[in-house]
């Protein structure tokens, strides 16, 4: 950085920082939405034992050396502070903005409405095998239930062989927009998802979500005020969150709605740059804070 006139750099990964023996007067900072550790809970096959305790003693080196540190979510904040023993007060719960499915304020039929699924990548990891098997039983208990699924083109087989399952892959935008106007519930059960912007583009169409009681899926659905949180990874508790979901249309409706509501309020790119920046001291940044880190308080301006 020397040269460049600049004092502070934000670091979207944490393995990007340098040594400890780089310049102590310039400021680092991070910004993740999750850490090492919680990754290796839930995936612990993804890397050589060896490997795992070099990049869990990597992250906690940066996390010790960075000026502050900022997650996407509350349970990542929470986990810096526990298990690498980080200071709560030089961590920040910063969120995200929206993606970029445009909010959806038109007519929409919960009661014959489709449900969603998108992945275009990680497809098993993001629940898709699993919502297709407890989607089969739960088509039996309600024929009317319809599934679309937007997937890689080498699951096209499983996919068309299941009944009540459309197929979609490579969609012009458009068409994708159009997918989550129409849908009542979006679902995927992902087996490990740190965030998923994916789930607050739901949310912002007015589409109630349903996935996995894990990482940040409770907080993105206001502990299930806006979705279905399942409590185990299992076809059949998946096929009782679809079959109670659609046992009430009414239900659907409001919690979309109150979905939408919570999610066009509280997740905007503006919100998060500005905490960050007012974190790092950047000409600019506004004087009070919106929001806190504390939970009772979070997000309340």
């Amino acid at each position: 950085m020397a040269g460049t006139g600049c004092s502070r750099a934000l670091h979207m990964t944490t393995l990007s920082m340098p040594g400890s023996s780089s310049n102590s007067s310039f400021q680092h900072y991070v910004y993740i939405d999750s850490t090492y550790a919680l990754q290796r809970a839930q995936r612990p096959a993804a890397d050589p034992p060896h490997a795992q305790d070099l990049f869990d003693a990597l992250e906690r080196e940066t996390f010790q050396q960075a000026r502050h540190i900022f997650t996407v979510g509350e349970y990542v904040r929470d986990n810096v502070i526990a298990h690498y023993g980080i200071d709560p007060a030089r961590v920040t719960a910063a969120g995200t903005g929206r993606g970029k499915i445009a909010p959806f304020h038109g007519p929409k039929n919960f009661d014959q409405a489709p449900i969603l699924f998108v992945a275009k990548e990680r497809f098993v990891e993001k629940g898709g095998l699993l919502l297709l098997e407890a989607f089969r039983t739960a088509h039996a208990r309600n024929p009317r239930l319809r599934l679309v699924m937007v997937a890689p083109p080498e699951f096209r087989g499983p996919i068309e062989g299941t009944p009540g399952v459309q197929f979609r892959t490579a969609l012009p935008w458009s068409e994708l927009e159009s997918l989550f106007q129409q849908a009542a519930l979006f679902a995927m059960p992902a087996l490990y998802e740190p965030w998923g912007l994916v789930y607050l583009e739901a949310l912002a169409c007015r589409c109630p979500v349903l996935g996995m009681r894990r990482n940040a899926m409770p907080e993105l659905t206001g502990n299930g005020k806006f979705g279905f949180l399942i409590q185990e990874p299992t076809a059949q508790a998946v096929s009782e969150g679809l079959v109670d979901a659609f046992s009430n249309a009414d239900r659907l409706r409001r919690m979309g709605e109150a979905g939408q509501t919570e999610c066009l309020r509280r997740y905007t790119w503006e919100r998060t740059a500005e905490r960050i920046a007012r974190v790092m001291g950047l000409p600019g940044a506004p004087a009070q804070p919106a929001f806190t880190n504390h939970r009772s308080k979070e997000f309340t301006a």
